[in-house]
């Protein structure tokens, strides 16, 4: 039996850094992720680089806990970081449903 088939993998549980509060360009990147864009959308929009949008999601993913967008948006939603007031084009991903103006 090989080294890797007799130890066990360590794997880090997903719990979110609640410690850590997300950085003024994380909360930038986190507007964007209830929206349909891609990364390379998101990317131009912000005149950053796609590595970029992928690093800052990365690190928001681990701050709130998730391992995919759509969860992370919840997570905003949930904590109160997004809410589901925008532009009346704007759809969250959470709901699937118009939010409505102010």
């Amino acid at each position: 039996m090989s080294e890797v088939a007799r130890s066990p993998r360590r794997l880090t549980p997903l719990v979110a850094d609640t410690t850590t509060k997300l950085s003024e360009r994380e909360m930038e990147v986190l507007r964007y992720l209830p929206t349909m864009l891609t990364a390379g959308e998101i990317a131009a929009e912000l005149y950053v680089s796609v590595n970029t949008i992928k690093a800052h999601t990365r690190s928001i993913y681990r701050k709130m806990g998730a391992s995919r967008r759509h969860e992370a948006v919840v997570q905003a939603y949930e904590r109160g970081i997004l809410s589901y007031y925008g532009p009346p084009s704007y759809v969250p991903i959470a709901t699937g449903r118009r939010a409505e103006p102010r």
